[in-house]
């Protein structure tokens, strides 16, 4: 029997626990002499049955199936008040525009961001209550899953910028892949302000002023819209580039290392979205 365990832990690379439960299913097979077929028959569901224990797991996280309905997000029914800039990695992000009297329909986000555009009043109505808020300039928050509505009461247009997050699962452990302490809000306190820490999810301003330089920093997989507009020269490990940029340009990027320089004439300010639990 031993020398049959030892081959079964060279060919199929089994765990000391199973190596166990199979002598003792071998020993009780021999007490009561049944025949060699049987035994092997045995040890084999015995064997496999562990295996597939350890499978599915696996399988599981291998799985990158959204968490949330796509269908019932904003940015797909209400497509004439939204636009669409990014759809990547389980993450949709989209400008929601609302002039005075617009009707946002039902609709539900998974956890998400928003960060106000250009200022405005809503009236939101939500499953079981109503609220109406005015929301100004730079006003952000990270949204818990919800389904509402919204109407527009000012008497002016509203625009919003909105991260949806559906591969997001909140209540579960999100640990980063990249260093946080060499992300630009840790190197630069002094060029960049924090609205949101959570979940892995880093979200703030980047301001540099002409001439001002954002030293070595590295980024995860992040998005970035510009909000004012400027030049900046971008130096990486490979390459320097002189790179300008409007308002409203936004890109969803890999992960990198640079080092920026305002060599413009206007301040560029820029809302980062950093995923440090995002592979």
């Amino acid at each position: 029997m031993n020398k049959l365990c030892r081959m079964e832990l060279i060919f199929y690379d089994i765990t000391q626990e199973e190596y166990q439960i199979l002598t003792t299913t071998y020993n009780s097979i021999m007490k009561n002499k049944l025949s060699l077929f049987v035994s092997i028959l045995v040890i084999s569901i015995v064997f496999f049955s562990c295996k597939k224990q350890e499978a599915d797991p696996i399988q599981e996280l291998e799985t990158n199936d959204p968490l949330y309905d796509k269908n019932q997000g904003a940015h797909i029914v209400a497509s004439h008040l939204t636009k669409k800039l990014e759809d990547r990695k389980g993450i949709v992000m989209y400008e929601l525009t609302m002039e005075p009297g617009d009707t946002l329909p039902w609709h539900e986000h998974p956890p998400h961001t928003f960060y106000t555009l250009e200022e405005g009043t809503l009236e939101v109505i939500f499953e079981d209550s109503t609220k109406t808020s005015f929301y100004p300039e730079g006003q952000t928050n990270f949204g818990s899953p919800s389904r509402e509505m919204a109407i527009n009461k000012g008497e002016t247009t509203i625009k919003m910028l909105f991260h949806d997050f559906y591969y997001l699962a909140p209540e579960e452990p999100n640990d980063p892949h990249y260093d946080v302490n060499r992300g630009a809000h840790i190197v630069a306190p002094n060029l960049t302000k924090i609205l949101q820490d959570k979940h892995g999810i880093v979200m703030y301003e980047l301001t540099i002023k002409p001439g001002e330089t954002l030293p070595w920093h590295e980024h995860p997989l992040h998005t970035f819209y510009i909000l004012e507009e400027g030049t900046l020269e971008i130096t990486s490990q490979n390459s320097t580039r002189t790179s300008s940029y409007f308002k409203g340009q936004t890109n969803f990027n890999n992960s990198f290392s640079d080092i920026a320089t305002n060599i413009g004439e206007t301040t560029i300010k820029v809302l980062m979205h950093e995923f440090y639990s995002l592979e």
